[in-house]
């Protein structure tokens, strides 16, 4: 087998790097016989080069369980001081094959004659690559490798080569590299098109052809060119079109069989091919039809995001048709992109995206405007980078881009921030642009971010929104026990996140933390629940065992039997922690910052007044507890004032905020422009 996953090349030219693949996928199996087609220039030969190991990608894996040959009558790698002979004998002996047994076929096939005991530095192109062809006979690779210049000599040459390559090599797996349609037909089985450095795989041929070939190249069909509708598809035509092949089932019964088939099919793994598909070979009434059949029984374990995102352009394209629109709605109905099942958890990490399609209605005109986000899984794994949502405003609605690796945390994260985005964009002036660092530490750039060590853009947490301000713990909190009738002590539980900033692990302030909790369990019951998996993890986990420093997740409601908080950072801020601390009622002891990062409500935040502040490195964590459970007048104040500063903050106020928040960055962004 020989495998390509997300490769990617590129090459210097005076103006800059080009990049010739981009995030490119490719399989084939033993025996498989695989066309790639393109356009002069497409990257056809590269990718050849690539397979064969001549060069190596600047990112990304080719795997080879076969053995591959150099591309047929490819002659760059003759010694052109040696003769024919010679540089037989050399790639036989590279190969461990005795070049005795060769010499005839050598000098039957290729036809050199005495010029085969030349140097082939004085060959003609043609002789050379006779030469090249012939000695790719000798080898007996499990995969031959076709370029397009591979036609040399004349009529009866080319017969002589079909002979040994297509006739006594049958069995062998193939690539062909070509434009020529006919020699593609001929030759293969499937096919793949090439196009502006992405590869699209097809399993149909002619799916492949039409693709290429097609001066509509991806855009929307009509009927007669006043509605924005596909060609009607005949019900008995359906499953012939979608398929392939004629489908009893789904004439007999719409139910788990057809949503399967439909999904799992191969054209579906490649969204730019699934879209051509569906506006191609299903119209107007085929999705009627499919509506119909999907409001049945979803299927499980497919790839759901490629037709998402097919359906999603189709719908926006082809707003007058309303089977698209209802196909649509069902499918992210009964699959939400986001949550438990929904399309992030089956994106599959090769690469892809998903288009969801929201609206929002601008009260200045009136309108109904689409809210586009496109989701790109990208082939570089820039941690920072790949969080950040970059939204462009203009008169025909909002357009967001979002390159992201980990989807099933940051997709969600950016779900949450629409009760305030949804609200901008209702009733601001259309045009702008901005973006919302959605990782757990913001940039440090002019961008909207949770959490951030720059004060000026701040936003409210997906955690508050996505909670809705924290309702369920305000009223559950409300009824919690009197503050002066719970444990005198302090109480800390989390994972051991941040640890990996340090040399010595056993430097980082939750570790401290946790072992000041281990010498004086009678004031602090401190514990680390979990280790974060980063390199040396392993040696961090036998340590907090041996020492004790390992505790039980708990709920978090178990704060309301202490009468002390602390909080305290990790890789950031913890979110919701503070917030809900301070709800709790109990006198928050805050570990400063070490590295300065602040949320959206941090300056409402008083020491003394509404928390207690303690060093970054909490070395006086234990003195100001102290002082607490001795003055347990004033502690009961701070933490009375720490739940009224926090209970002041409402959901409605904070989307106000964070509303506000989005106009100052993006009139920013307009002057900085």
């Amino acid at each position: 087998m020989i495998k390509l996953e997300n490769v990617r090349r590129e090459y210097p030219t005076r103006h800059g790097k080009v990049t010739i693949l981009n995030g490119v996928d490719f399989l084939v199996r033993p025996g498989e016989k695989v066309g790639i087609i393109g356009k002069n220039g497409a990257g056809k030969s590269t990718m050849i080069r690539l397979i064969s190991g001549a060069e190596k990608p600047d990112s990304g894996t080719v795997s080879r369980s076969m053995s591959v040959s150099w591309p047929l009558a490819f002659s760059g790698a003759f010694q052109a001081t040696l003769t024919g002979l010679d540089n037989l004998r050399f790639i036989c002996r590279i190969y461990g094959r005795d070049w005795n047994d060769h010499v005839d076929f050598i000098d039957e096939f290729t036809e050199l004659g005495r010029y085969l005991r030349e140097p082939v530095g004085t060959y003609s192109s043609g002789m050379r690559s006779r030469l090249a062809f012939g000695l790719s006979m000798v080898i007996d690779f499990d995969c031959f490798l076709i370029d397009e210049v591979m036609a040399v000599g004349d009529h009866r040459f080319h017969e002589k080569c079909h002979e040994e390559l297509f006739v006594k090599r049958n069995d062998k797996a193939m690539i062909f590299v070509s434009h020529d349609a006919g020699f593609i037909r001929e030759r293969c089985e499937r096919a793949s098109v090439l196009k502006d450095g992405v590869l699209h795989n097809f399993d149909d041929l002619e799916h492949a052809f039409h693709y290429y070939f097609s001066e509509q190249f991806l855009k929307p069909l009509t009927t007669d060119g006043n509605e924005n509708l596909a060609p009607e598809t005949p019900a008995t035509q359906l499953d012939t079109l979608v398929f392939g092949r004629e489908m009893p089932e789904i004439s007999e019964r719409f139910g788990t069989a057809f949503a399967q088939w439909l999904f799992a099919h191969p054209l579906n793994s490649d969204p730019e091919v699934a879209q051509h598909r569906l506006r191609t070979k299903v119209g107007h009434d085929g999705l009627a039809l499919l509506a119909e059949a999907f409001t049945f029984e979803l299927p499980t374990d497919y790839s759901w995001r490629s037709v998402h995102s097919a359906l999603a352009a189709y719908a926006e394209e082809r707003p007058d048709c309303s089977s698209a629109r209802q196909f649509l709605e069902t499918f992210e109905t009964n699959l939400p992109v986001e949550g438990a099942g929904g399309l992030w958890e089956t994106m599959s990490f090769e690469g892809g995206s998903i288009r969801r399609i929201s609206t929002f209605t601008h009260k200045p005109s009136g309108r109904t405007l689409p809210l586009r986000l496109d989701f790109i899984r990208p082939a570089t794994d820039d941690h920072v980078r790949n969080e950040l949502a970059e939204f462009r405003i203009h008169e025909n609605g909002v357009a967001c881009t979002l390159q992201i690796c980990q989807q099933l945390i940051y997709a969600p994260r950016l779900f949450a921030t629409f009760p305030y985005l949804i609200k901008y964009f209702e009733m601001n002036e259309l045009d702008g642009e901005f973006a919302i660092s959605l990782g757990d530490e913001g940039l440090n750039e002019r961008v909207l971010s949770f959490c951030s060590q720059m004060p000026d853009f701040l936003i409210v947490d997906p955690v508050f929104t996505g909670s809705g301000g924290y309702q369920t713990a305000r009223i559950a909190y409300e009824n919690a026990s009197p503050w002066r009738e719970r444990a005198d002590r302090a109480y800390w539980r989390g994972t051991d996140t941040g640890a990996f900033r340090y040399r010595d692990f056993r430097d980082a302030p939750r570790v401290k933390l946790a072992e000041m909790g281990a010498a004086s369990p009678d004031l602090l019951d401190a514990k680390i629940t979990q280790v974060e998996l980063r390199p040396g993890w392993e040696a961090k986990q036998a340590y907090y065992q041996d020492k004790g420093l390992f505790g039980e997740a708990e709920p978090q409601d178990r704060i309301l039997d202490f009468k002390y908080q602390i909080d305290i950072d990790g890789n950031t801020n913890s979110w919701p922690g503070l917030f809900l601390k301070l709800l709790s009622g109990s006198p928050v002891l805050k570990v400063e910052s070490e590295l300065g990062y602040r949320q959206w409500y941090y300056p409402r935040l008083r020491p003394w007044e509404n928390y207690v502040p303690v060093a970054s490195d909490a070395s006086d964590l234990i003195e100001k507890l102290q002082w607490l459970i001795k003055n347990p007048k004033e502690a009961e104040a701070i933490g009375a004032r720490g739940r009224q500063l926090a209970s002041s903050i409402s959901y409605d106020s904070a989307i106000e905020e964070a509303v506000e928040t989005i106009g100052r960055l993006v009139r920013s962004n307009k002057r900085f422009a």
